[in-house]
């Protein structure tokens, strides 16, 4: 009996001590700013431009929000959406960074700097990125948070019902024109071509034949009846068919927006107590490493990014930079309808993260964008208004905007140009309802102040040219003037702020909507459309000897305009564009 009470309490005693799930790790809030703080040294290190030092760049105070969000977040999926963080979830999101990752050597640099704890590395990286995915999805399709907005979609469902038949009498609509990938316009008219950007006709959305079938069996039967509400991560949308011809149909577009997720969180996230937030998984955790698991890919093969919830929605018209650790696009036209959202997308973590509305400027397309080093700066363009001379600074470390100031900034206009001086964004050119134009500004993000380009000097009004930065000038050429064609162009210096001629002799032919790419030593440009056609060919302009050579076409690609072209350091890509019908 003495030997069955004596193991009775030590079962007991094994019971009391051993506990049946493990607890939660004390990783304290500091250790999580450490932390921080060596994650963001790494992306820093890759920031291209970054001129100042990182502990001015990124502030204690930064870090700080940066932890308080994640766990408040965290929080927030716990409470409102009974979806608790665990130590499950976090281990996938880690494998998946370590499966899907474009650059595993980025993220092998981000390990190490958590000295490949795993704890860390789950904690600190895997947990950030999971919550804002989970928590920006939650949001998006939280039927009670978006019920006002549902409520005024099917109030314009029901007026829409009432005038079904009477297009004179419905609300007045978003149209975009939908048709099928390859269809040219009716006309091959050059300065049809040029105009159509500006001509506020609906803007074509050009689709494949089987999402052209998939889109159009979305819509009612008849012309003028409205369709069903359908709701997507930001709005509730009713379409309404107008007209239809075998490759094309024209729908209006009723859009009810819903309300920004930062406008929401901002309310409640005084509410929440990151306190409450325990690591998960076992002490430490073990140390890993990506390079195990990364796949990959031969060279010469195409790679997709992440498909996940957060991909930005369709859109054209929109603009893109690289900071040298992120690609960050901004604005366009998505389903008809211009838009000020955003996201960036790290190919290291293989991660998209959705932009901040909050302080944004107004949706637009057709705008200007450059990377300063620190910032996104995105100017003018064309929005609900016209043409609007604002702006914005986007500081993706803290993902919030600034307004850019409009006292002495140029007249708005859609598709200028622009290049970054170092210190600088200079826009050029560009026009508006088809007038082109022949001024410019400087901007200066610091200063937050616009200063003209002269205008003595300056190359014709154009649209549909391209411009360079050489590293002192910035180098104009080409276009289109509203009638003519041109092969003529100019270099701009900020420093005086003066513009030089450029030699015509056996400069490329007259052309617009080509492309330019500064190698170090010269202009290259290439394609575009011309007087008659599509061009194949190009020239190379040196600035120091202001002199052309023509560019081989032996072996060149098929001609085409509206492409891209980069500089890779040793060669020039050109890729896409529209090839001229048969």
């Amino acid at each position: 009996m003495a030997r069955l009470r004596y193991l009775l309490g030590l079962l007991g005693a094994i019971l009391c001590v051993a506990p049946a799930a493990p607890q939660p790790h004390p990783l304290s809030f500091l250790e999580r700013v450490e932390a921080q703080r060596a994650i963001e040294r790494v992306y820093y290190s890759h920031q291209i431009g970054a001129a100042l030092p990182f502990e001015e760049a990124v502030p204690p105070a930064l870090l700080e929000r940066k932890v308080r969000t994640y766990l408040k977040q965290s929080v927030a999926l716990e409470t409102i959406w009974r979806t608790p963080v665990t130590a499950t979830l976090l281990d996938r999101e880690v494998d998946r960074m370590r499966l899907t990752t474009r650059l595993p050597g980025r993220l092998r640099e981000l390990f190490a700097a958590l000295n490949n704890d795993g704890l860390l590395i789950r904690e600190c990286l895997a947990r950030p990125l999971l919550v804002s995915r989970l928590l920006e999805s939650f949001y998006s399709m939280d039927q009670p948070l978006h019920a006002q907005e549902r409520s005024r979609a099917e109030e314009i469902g029901r007026e829409l019902e009432r005038h079904t038949g009477d297009a004179a009498r419905m609300p007045e609509p978003r149209l975009v024109e939908v048709e099928i990938a390859g269809t040219e316009p009716a006309t091959d008219s050059p300065g049809a071509l040029a105009a159509r950007p500006d001509s506020g006709a609906p803007t074509p959305l050009w689709v494949s034949r089987d999402e052209f079938r998939e889109r159009r069996g979305r819509l009612p039967a008849a012309a003028g009846s409205p369709g069903e509400i359908q709701e997507d991560k930001d709005s509730f949308t009713i379409s309404v068919l107008f007209e239809e011809r075998s490759d094309r149909f024209t729908v209006a577009n009723y859009v009810v927006a819903k309300r920004p997720l930062q406008e929401w969180w901002s309310e409640i996230e005084s509410d929440l107590d990151e306190r409450t937030v325990g690591a998960v998984g076992n002490p430490g955790g073990s140390a890993m490493s990506p390079a195990l698991q990364t796949p990959c890919n031969p060279d010469n093969t195409w790679d997709t990014v992440n498909l996940n919830d957060e991909v930005p929605s369709l859109r054209s018209g929109h603009t893109a930079v690289w900071t040298g650790t992120l690609m960050i696009m901004w604005g366009g036209l998505s389903a008809g309808t211009q838009v000020n959202t955003g996201a960036s997308y790290d190919p290291a973590t293989d991660t998209w993260s959705r932009l901040s509305t909050l302080g944004a400027p107004s949706p637009r397309q057709l705008h200007a964008a450059v990377w300063t080093g620190s910032r996104m700066v995105v100017w003018s363009g064309n929005d609900a208004s016209g043409y609007p001379n604002t702006g914005g600074r986007y500081d993706p470390a803290a993902d919030q905007w600034q307004p850019t100031s409009t006292s002495g900034a140029p007249a708005g206009r859609l598709s200028p140009t622009a290049v970054w001086t170092g210190t600088r964004m200079i826009v050029w050119g560009g026009g508006s309802t088809s007038i082109p134009v022949n001024t410019g500004g400087s901007y200066d993000p610091a200063a937050d102040t616009w200063a003209a380009t002269a205008p003595s000097g300056a190359p014709s009004p154009r649209t549909g040219h391209s411009a360079v930065w050489t590293g002192s000038r910035m180098v104009i050429w080409g276009g289109w003037s509203g009638s003519n064609y041109l092969s003529d162009g100019a270099l701009y210096d900020p420093g005086p702020d003066t513009w030089a001629p450029m030699s015509a002799a056996n400069a490329p032919s007259p052309r617009y909507l080509h492309t330019a790419v500064w190698t170090g030593t010269s202009m290259v440009v290439w394609g575009g459309g011309g007087v008659s056609s599509y061009l194949n060919t190009g020239g190379r302009y040196n600035p120091a000897l202001n002199s052309w050579a023509a560019t081989s076409t032996s072996s060149a690609p098929e001609a085409r305009v509206s492409h891209t072209a980069v500089w890779t350091g040793t060669r020039m890509i050109v890729w896409g564009g529209s090839v001229q019908s048969s």
